[in-house]
């Protein structure tokens, strides 16, 4: 009975020795498949979008842009006081006479 004992005993050495052998590779071949996986589906679940120029509102407006409004509209009332104060010369000038 004792041969049997350590036969038994040097047979289960001999298993564990062995599935230890293959553990690491086999780790390193479903971590290696699993990375695979992972790359080949990545692009599925990527969004893909086209930048258009649309028309820039007041806010967004560079410098020189939104000068070169403001400068407009402020002509336009210049303008507008030059005539008013012409008209008033003529009138005190009128009225001088």
């Amino acid at each position: 009975m004792e041969r049997d004992e350590k036969d038994f005993d040097m047979n289960r050495l001999d298993r564990s020795s062995g599935s230890r052998r293959w553990t690491t590779p086999a780790v390193l071949v479903v971590a290696s498949l699993a990375f695979l996986a992972g790359i080949a589906l990545a692009p599925a679940n990527r969004a893909i979008a086209e930048v258009t120029e649309g028309e820039k509102r007041e806010a967004f407006k560079d410098g020189g842009v939104l000068a070169n409004s403001t400068l407009q509209e402020s002509l336009v009332v210049l303008k507008r006081l030059d005539q008013r104060v012409e008209r008033i010369e003529k009138a005190l000038l009128e009225v001088v006479k």
